[in-house]
């Protein structure tokens, strides 16, 4: 695998795993720093076992066998994530190339550029790093939708929280391009989660 095709493939189950634990409820028994850790070890469980190819078609088939076996809302432990990957396991071939495939990374930039509605995991974070360093989406049209994000959290919660959440996600998005500056050879970082729900725009504060 590639390293661009390896990239595809983070970009693509980041944006599906946060999305999927975005709708379930987190341990309400853990802190907020303890959540995002217990959401870092989720994120790397459901990597481990999702397949390296054809992982588009296996998403949605892993994640209706997880629905089906969860006896409740809240997110799934790694040994459910196994179980579900595990049961539907099966045997798997790269797909050739058609000249077809989405690039998940131009349609979101695109979609900034007409300040329509993005996966706010689009602002920090593994797919914004590569948005810029592809040169996909440029500095003001980034700084518009942070801002907004920010004072929407604002809006929603309380400024702490806002501030919180956003120093973590500067300190991720740092942290990954920290990494991607390493010399050739080191590892890919493992993406770290994101919240992907995607909201109304209506332009930065």
């Amino acid at each position: 695998m590639s390293v661009y095709d390896r990239k595809q493939r983070e970009t693509f189950l980041t944006q599906k795993i946060t999305g999927y634990l975005d709708r379930k409820s987190p341990p309400r028994n853990l802190g907020a720093r303890a959540q995002a850790d217990e959401m870092q070890s989720l994120v790397r469980c459901f990597m481990r076992y999702a397949p390296r190819d054809r992982f588009e078609e296996w998403w949605p088939r892993f994640e209706d066998r997880l629905d089906e076996d969860a006896k409740t809302r809240a997110w799934p432990t790694a040994g459910e994530v196994k179980a579900a990957a595990t049961a539907i396991a099966g045997p798997s071939s790269k797909r050739p190339a058609q000249g077809d495939e989405i690039d998940p990374l131009d349609i979101y930039a695109k979609r900034m550029e007409r300040g329509e509605p993005v996966p706010d995991g689009c602002f920090y974070g593994r797919i914004a790093v590569d948005m810029q360093a592809r040169g996909l989406v440029n500095s003001d049209t980034l700084r518009k939708y942070r801002s907004a994000w920010y004072f929407k959290l604002k809006a929603q919660y309380d400024e702490e929280y806002a501030r919180q959440k956003e120093d973590a996600a500067k300190a991720l998005h740092e942290s990954i391009e920290a990494d991607d500056r390493q010399p050739a050879g080191r590892p890919v970082p493992k993406p770290e989660p994101q919240k992907m729900k995607a909201y109304d725009w209506d332009g930065a504060q």
